[in-house]
């Protein structure tokens, strides 16, 4: 069923690729199809305008427009906060994309006016000119006309911003495909741990019923071994659990390792307060620092060691 599924983090690299120098070389090769495209319905005008040698570039320089336009919406759209994805996201993006496009098409008729002179430029330019630079001056009531050209120019976006809007498509299912991905690694990674624990449980039980008869005294250290087994399979499934159930296992922990080492081994334990019903703490918490102290001293030598635990109680704080 899987192979019948697109491949979508290769077409993803494919279309969008990582390499800096690749993404540039495609965006430019996209703005230049993308004006000159544009341009094609202009040439008519630009031989009529032969005489005016500024003609060609006022056209390049007005399409152009929609780069820093095109970047500005995409990165707006980008972010937006999680409670603006979607349609509402589309829509504020939509909404400063016309702000853009009226501020960029503003400035772009001032640079004309002290450039080239507003009068230079060709009949269509002229009358937009003077739309955008008198709404902008003065309040003659056609201010809407400008916000409605840049409305209607800004469709002129629609094939860059759908393929952007693609690319954000596919990543959102890339990124929601490989958290599925993770999470059934992760319930896998539980599932093993749970096996594995359970199938040495029997194993010991198995164990001690066969040496029971032959060693005592080897039959009560896999007793508690299988109580000690018992403890992270059936009582830690939760974040939490109950204090006395933590140190009762510590108890046990530090009674088989005392069996395990003989005589070299000497611990001491003492609880000072009273542990009260209902009293919870982060699962193996204590059980991480009483292992670290077996591990980093007794474990990391052959000699004589020693390990004290004192334990106090007083109403809802826990010193270890």
């Amino acid at each position: 069923m899987d192979r019948l599924q697109p491949d979508l983090n290769g077409f993803y690299e494919l279309v969008f690729p990582k390499s800096t120098t690749a993404r540039i070389g495609l965006h430019a090769a996209f703005w230049v199809l993308y004006i000159a495209y544009h341009l094609l319905y202009f040439l008519s005008s630009f031989a009529e305008s032969a005489p005016q040698r500024n003609t060609l570039v006022i056209y390049i320089l007005y399409y152009a427009r929609f780069i820093p336009i095109f970047y500005l919406v995409t990165g707006t759209y980008s972010i937006l906060p999680r409670q603006l994805a979607g349609p509402k996201g589309y829509l504020v993006a939509l909404l400063c994309g016309i702000v853009y496009a009226h501020a960029i098409t503003t400035l772009l008729f001032y640079i004309f006016r002290f450039t080239i002179g507003i009068e230079n430029l060709p009949q269509p330019f002229y009358k937009m000119a003077g739309l955008y630079l008198q709404s902008l001056l003065q309040r003659d009531g056609r201010e809407w006309e400008a916000v409605l050209l840049d409305l209607i120019e800004i469709q002129l976006l629609f094939i860059p911003l759908s393929l952007k809007m693609v690319k954000y498509g596919i990543w959102q299912t890339i990124v929601r495909k490989q958290i599925e991905t993770e999470s059934l690694n992760l319930e896998l990674k539980m599932l093993r741990s749970q096996l594995n624990p359970h199938f040495i449980f029997n194993v010991v039980n198995a164990a001690y019923a066969k040496i029971l008869p032959v060693s005592r005294e080897a039959a009560t250290y896999l007793s508690r071994l299988a109580n000690l087994l018992r403890f992270p399979l059936y009582d830690t499934s939760g974040e939490f659990i109950e204090l006395r159930k933590e140190i009762e296992f510590i108890k046990e922990y530090s009674d088989l390792e005392m069996m395990r080492h003989g005589g070299r081994l000497q611990v001491t334990y003492h609880l000072n307060g009273e542990v009260q019903p209902g009293q919870h703490i982060p699962a193996l918490l204590l059980v991480t620092l009483v292992e670290n102290a077996f591990k980093h001293s007794v474990h990391a030598t052959r000699g004589v060691a020693w390990i004290d635990i004192l334990l106090t109680v007083q109403d809802d704080h826990l010193n270890i």
